[in-house]
């Protein structure tokens, strides 16, 4: 599974309803931004998928934010830039997704609900997290903006998750 966020909100992508979706969705984009997506995402993608849109440019911000030093994994990089939710889906990790998409798999009822709350918060932290990289890497540069800011957000709390899996998964 995995999510789009742009102006029109947030759009989950699960194998099985609605995947084949994003194929012709990503013709509506030319620019893709993800986090580990050159690693991870993308190959991913293209094993369930086939090819997707290869004209449209990639940022991968894991890349961009480590030029100003920031490294690890997004909760750890969110929570340096100060986008800690500080709520309980913020101590889940990529493995934890791994585990809830297979809880899904095998019946868990909220396991699906509580992977898609979690890639909405990942995905809806990439705007914040590309005007941080933006900021950093254009101080003191003609090409600095005080003020750039994404249009895009989205309020994850509309989504519901099951908090006591989230327990479970963290115990």
């Amino acid at each position: 599974m995995c999510g789009i966020l742009d102006s029109s909100g947030f759009k989950a992508y699960v194998r099985g309803d609605n995947l084949d979706q994003l194929v012709e969705d990503l013709h509506e984009y030319k620019l893709v931004v993800t986090f580990n997506g050159i690693s991870f995402d993308v190959p991913w993608l293209r094993r369930e998928l086939g090819p997707l849109r290869e004209n449209a440019a990639h940022v991968d911000l894991m890349h961009v934010l480590r030029t100003v030093g920031l490294r690890g994994g997004l909760k750890k990089i969110q929570k340096t830039v100060g986008l800690d939710r500080g709520d309980d889906l913020s101590q889940l990790t990529g493995r934890d997704a791994v585990n809830l998409w297979n809880m899904a798999q095998n019946g868990e009822p909220n396991a699906l609900e509580t992977l898609i709350r979690y890639n909405a918060e990942d995905v809806t932290s990439l705007p914040r997290l590309a005007e941080y990289a933006y900021g950093q890497n254009s101080a003191g540069t003609p090409m600095a903006v005080p003020g750039f800011f994404s249009p895009v957000s989205f309020d994850t709390s509309s989504l519901p998750y099951d908090r006591a899996l989230v327990q479970y998964l963290c115990r």
